[in-house]
C-alpha cells in the first residue's frame, strides 16, 4: 500500500508515540492501517531523520520501563494482608513483582546494553586488551618461527 507524505507522517508521529508509552514496534505495527514492518524498515533506510526519531522513542521506552522498575519497587499496597490475627507477609505478590522487576530488567539489559547491561569491565578500563602471544619453544631449544623457516620450501 502506497502512504501519501500526510499519511506517512501521520503513522509515523504514531509509532514513534507508541514506542514511546512503552509499546513494542510490532505491536504499534499490529493497529489496523499501519504500514507493514517492511514498509516501516524502508522508511527507515531512506531517511536518516526518521531512524533518528526511532532511536529517540526506543530510549524514551527504556527510560519508561527504568521507571517502572522503581516503580514496582516502591509499591508496598498489597505486600501485607492484614487480618484479625495480625499482618501476613503476601508472598505471591512479593514474588510477583520480583519476576516483574527481573523481566524489565533483563529486557533493558538487552534494548540498551551499555546504559543497563551487568557486564562490567574491571580489566582494561574500556580499552582493547592487549594480547600478546605466547612463545612455543620446542625441547630441543626451536622456536615456532625456526620450524616454519625450516619447513618452507626454497
Amino acid at each position: 500500500m502506497a502512504y501519501s507524505e500526510t499519511d506517512k507522517k501521520k503513522w509515523l508521529d504514531f509509532i514513534f508515540s507508541e514506542i514511546e508509552k512503552g509499546e513494542s514496534l510490532r505491536s504499534a505495527l499490529n493497529t489496523n492501517g499501519a504500514p507493514t514492518a517492511a514498509t516501516f524498515y524502508k522508511w527507515m533506510d531512506e531517511d536518516e531523520e526518521i531512524l533518528k526519531q526511532y532511536a529517540r522513542a526506543t530510549e524514551a521506552r527504556a527510560d519508561k520501563i527504568f521507571d517502572e522498575i522503581l516503580e514496582i519497587a516502591d509499591k508496598q499496597g498489597e505486600d501485607i494482608i492484614h487480618t484479625d490475627e495480625g499482618e501476613i507477609i503476601n508472598h505471591n505478590i512479593v514474588q510477583r513483582n520480583r519476576l516483574q522487576i527481573d523481566a524489565r530488567k533483563w529486557v533493558l539489559a538487552k534494548m540498551n546494553p551499555k546504559k543497563y547491561g551487568d557486564k562490567v569491565d574491571v580489566t582494561s578500563g574500556d580499552k582493547p586488551l592487549q594480547q600478546q602471544p605466547i612463545p612455543i619453544v620446542l625441547q630441543d631449544g626451536r622456536t615456532y618461527e625456526d620450524l616454519k623457516n625450516e619447513l618452507q620450501p626454497e
